[in-house]
């Protein structure tokens, strides 16, 4: 069990530390902040449609 806890950290960089927090202890974080938590989750789906676009760009030029 320690052995796949230590796996599943997401690791923060900080100004001046770096945070190590499993998914759960994350997810209690944004549930604090209903509006922080939405706007992380509109971030990441842009972000993530960027990223596939950007895929999708690179195959194309192949």
């Amino acid at each position: 069990m320690a052995d796949q806890r230590r796996n599943n950290f997401i690791e923060i960089k900080l100004p001046g530390c770096t945070v190590f927090l499993l998914p759960a202890e994350v997810n209690r974080l944004l549930l604090l902040d209903q509006e922080l938590f939405a706007e992380a989750i509109r971030r990441g789906k842009a972000i993530l449609r960027r990223r596939n676009e950007e895929k999708r760009r690179e195959k194309r030029c192949r």
